[in-house]
């Protein structure tokens, strides 16, 4: 199995560069690990999240939904971006 992984790094260092590889492992390495939400946590996050919203509005009427919608997008979107 080591020499699957001689070959590929030789060919990343090829094509990308010795210092490319080096910050590329360097970035994974400092990167913290994604943790994992489960559908409570998930939904708990979401309607703390969509309340605060609902707050800062004043509580105003009519905007129940779109405070959830937003609140979905803006914690969803971090887990989007794990690779």
């Amino acid at each position: 199995m080591a020499h699957v992984y001689t070959a590929y790094t030789d060919v990343a260092k090829k094509s990308l560069g010795k210092s490319k590889i080096a910050a590329i492992l360097r970035q994974a390495r400092e990167a913290p690990a994604p943790a994992a939400v489960g559908p409570k946590e998930r939904y708990h996050g979401v309607a703390e999240a969509a309340y605060f919203r609902a707050e800062r509005r004043g509580f105003l009427p009519g905007y129940e939904l779109q405070d959830w919608l937003d609140a979905e997008a803006e914690l969803d979107k971090p887990l989007k971006q794990v690779p």
